[in-house]
């Protein structure tokens, strides 16, 4: 007993320093915690049984120890068959799958629709190759499961493998005053790429000249197996001239976090493990060759320098209220994309204003951006633009450019042309370092990748306390298929692989479920506290199986559907993203055992007090 109260303290302490899906994985669902109840249980049926054969007194003891172990054995019951997921429905949308938290690793056939689905178990500690044996036993031997990593930071990369000698990519570090950035070119996966003012390029002249293939971002779990479908602008909400410093995935575009202008320039703001802090202030901000300066006569353009470090990499990003899409960062920094929202930025999008919204793949014009931003002041201020996937390759006749060409043995050349004249030609190595003659930009070559196959790099973090934890990954390893060399899966991916002569598709991440009815987002509904925009209430209206009935799901009324309870348990607004409702669903299939255990309990500890009490006792007065 003392054991299992110190267990659950320390369970509490885990929580509240980093959240409840840690405080799950580390003390309630490891292995020695079912076992402590499973003592716990055993410990209280000897107990009682120790007391046979049972005396009248004993009737309070008995009852409420029968009744501990059936609320126990419930518990157990619930732990090992239970479900507890989430399912996000936007609305005006249905849907029925459930994301549960456990892993697994689906092996699909490129031509059959069954899928070979392992379970992994999920952990805070990485699991080596002998610790994956049961999971490799049953995808076995197709795929090999050579490491688990709990948490990760995921970037993607290249690496030589001698089996394709014919493709080249580098990695090169360009940094100016105003941003510090690393980036790669692969001879065919990513020839080009637009940065600013310039075009970089790369050319393998040991290599027949190839197609221009743009590379694509990884689908999601959900539409892995749907035609892409481009991202819709953020859309900015109004605040009635407050300004808010808004957090957004910058994949999905979730909603990470949010605070007012005046509490992040106080304190700033922690997100995924970057810190967020406030730099200059311009109040008419505009952009000139020497980058973002206040300009004194100028309409209002708000904007607000923002400084983030990761460890010990810093960053830099400028936000501006009319111009919400506009980004020094497009694809976000570590994942993390930052907007100033405020009254103007509705201002700014209506038809014609002066602030249309941009995003980091589309083409700024003059009317797009702050004023003052010309075509080299804008370059000033922008950091790396990667062409959208489709796009067309920049015309070879651009001003200006960087030409990588390969030598052999690790050399590369250089070629930098300004306003469309070659104005320097360098043979460099790894290491090497040119200076661009423009804006000042330093070049650095930091490698040269001969015979090169695109790879997801991985790098193993650690859980930073209040925030969500970050994506697990595993190693995998494809025998006699491709590709040859491991490879690592970051969760919620999927990979196509050839094992054995067959295509298949495989995914890891979290497993997931369909319930045997369809839920359709009627209407969702949030009521904030006065004068605040923090939720005291909200509310889901929605039609089950196209009845045509609304029933409402509430934060204090669940929806109970056939074995199913499902909980209004968060939402998501704005962000770009269509309003949706977050709903805990619930399987419990101990919750009558559990609630007949605390019955029987309860009517044993009241017969237990009774029996003990001056009532139960006989009467020691004496006739006179």
């Amino acid at each position: 007993m003392l054991a299992l109260g110190g267990v659950v303290a320390w369970g509490t302490i885990l929580e509240s320093r980093y959240n409840s899906d840690y405080a799950t994985l580390v003390v309630y669902q490891a292995p020695w915690f079912l076992l402590l109840l499973c003592s716990l249980f055993v410990n209280i049926l000897m107990a009682t049984v120790l007391r046979w054969p049972f005396k009248k007194i004993h009737t309070g003891f008995v009852i409420t120890h029968i009744g501990l172990l059936t609320l126990l054995a419930g518990s157990m019951i619930t732990s090992l068959y239970g479900i507890d997921g989430s399912m996000r429905v936007a609305e005006g949308t249905e849907g029925n799958q459930v994301v549960l938290p456990d892993y697994v690793i689906e092996l699909t056939p490129r031509s059959a629709r069954t899928s070979q689905v392992v379970s992994l178990s999920r952990s805070v500690s990485p699991q080596s190759e002998s610790d994956l044996s049961s999971v490799n036993d049953a995808l076995a031997p197709g795929v090999h499961v050579l490491r688990y990593e709990p948490f990760v930071e995921a970037s993607s990369g290249f690496r030589a493998d001698p089996s394709n000698s014919k493709e080249l990519a580098i990695r090169f570090r360009i940094k100016s005053q105003f941003f510090d950035v690393q980036e790669s070119l692969s001879s065919t996966a990513r020839p080009f790429l637009q940065m600013g003012p310039a075009t970089f390029r790369i050319r393998n002249s040991a290599a027949t000249p190839t197609k221009t293939i743009t590379k694509s971002t990884k689908a999601s779990r959900s539409t892995a197996k749907k035609s892409p479908v481009p991202k819709s602008k953020p859309s900015v909400a109004k605040f009635s001239g407050k300004r808010r410093l808004v957090f957004t995935d910058a994949k999905s575009g979730e909603m990470l976090a949010e605070t007012s202008y005046e509490s992040f320039i106080k304190q700033g703001l922690s997100v995924r493990g970057s810190v967020f802090k406030a730099g200059r202030e311009f109040a008419s901000a505009s952009v000139g060759t020497g980058g973002v300066e206040e300009k004194s006569d100028g309409k209002p353009n708000p904007a607000l320098e923002i400084k983030i470090q990761k460890g010990d990499t810093s960053f830099r990003e400028v936000v501006f209220e009319r111009f919400p899409g506009f980004s020094l960062h497009p694809e976000g920094v570590e994942g993390v994309k930052v907007s100033l929202v405020g009254p103007l930025a509705e201002t700014a999008a209506a038809p014609g204003g002066h602030g249309q919204s941009m995003t980091g793949t589309e083409n700024a014009t003059a009317e797009t951006l702050p004023p003052a931003m010309g075509e080299a002041p804008r370059d000033a201020v922008h950091g790396a633009v990667q062409p959208s996937a489709g796009s067309d390759e920049p015309s070879s006749e651009s001003r200006n450019e960087v030409t990588f060409t390969s030598l052999g043995n690790s050399k590369i050349e250089v070629e930098l042309r300004k306003d469309g004249k070659t104005v320097l030609t360098k043979t460099v190595g790894p290491g090497d370092v040119i200076e661009t003659p423009w804006m000042g930009m330093k070049l650095t070559l930091e490698d040269v990748i001969e015979g090169a196959v695109e790879q997801t790099d991985v790098r193993a973090v650690s859980a930073i306390p209040r925030q969500d934890l970050p994506p697990s990954a595993v190693l995998l390893q494809v025998e006699k298929g491709f590709p040859q060399l491991p490879f690592y899966l970051v969760e919620g991916e999927t990979r196509d692989v050839r094992i054995r002569d067959r295509d298949f598709t495989i995914y890891f991440g979290r497993r997931v479920i369909e319930l045997p009815f369809i839920l359709r987002l009627d209407k969702f509904s949030k009521v904030d506290y006065p004068g605040t925009q923090t939720a005291m209430s909200y509310e889901s209206d929605v039609e089950i199986d196209k009845d045509g009935k609304l029933t409402k799901i509430s934060m204090n009324e669940p929806l109970k559907r056939d074995k199913y309870t499902l909980y209004q348990a968060s939402y998501q607004i704005g962000a770009g993203q269509p309003t949706a409702s977050i709903f805990s669903v619930n399987y419990d299939p101990g919750r009558f055992a559990k609630y007949f255990g605390s019955l029987i309990a309860a009517i044993g500890i009241i017969t237990y007090t009774l029996m003990r009490s001056r009532l139960a006792r006989p009467s020691t007065k004496k006739a006179t």
